[in-house]
């Protein structure tokens, strides 16, 4: 190709086209957040599952750690009991055992105004008033109320038209 030969198809290109060429190519902004928000949920979920497996507020039995930590002290585990078996209830308190944990009366009456509708479950089953429940939905007050869980992670259980707060120790 000669110089003129160069020139003359140089000439023939549009201008559009040269402006296009010179242009700079857009890129995608990196997305950094990402990574952190997996780490994140990685961390929330392991403390989440860590909590969740805590023996130290299920009904039933208590945890060894427990259990020995408070002999060396020469104090019974407020299980108590023979085989893991709950024992009496201390100081006489109402307690309901839900989701396998055991939630005390804190003698505190809601005043939540705005409720839902329906309840998160009701009271099934019964033990006698000086025994701790051991099962799930028995209590230690009677049957057929009505409970919902609190955001703050408690238990407001529905007792003579008041929602009376429960709370794990």
């Amino acid at each position: 190709m000669t110089e003129r030969q160069l020139f003359e198809a140089i000439g023939c290109v549009d201008d559009d086209l040269i402006l296009q060429a010179d242009a700079p190519l857009r890129r995608k902004p990196a997305v950094y957040w990402r990574p952190i928000v997996s780490v994140a949920a990685c961390a929330c979920l392991a403390i989440g599952m860590a909590g969740f497996g805590s023996k130290m507020f299920r009904c039933g039995s208590a945890a060894p750690a427990e259990t020995a930590m408070l002999e060396d002290r020469g104090l019974e585990s407020a299980y108590g009991g023979e085989d893991g078996v709950c024992a009496a209830a201390p100081d006489n308190r109402r307690a309901v055992c839900i989701d396998g944990v055991l939630y005390y009366d804190t003698g505190a009456v809601s005043d939540t105004e705005t409720r839902r509708a329906i309840f998160d479950g009701v009271i099934s089953g019964t033990t006698a008033a000086d025994e701790l429940p051991t099962e799930d939905g028995q209590s230690n007050f009677g049957t057929g109320y009505g409970y919902q869980f609190a955001a703050d992670g408690t238990v407001e259980v529905e007792i003579d038209g008041e929602y009376v707060i429960f709370a794990a120790e």
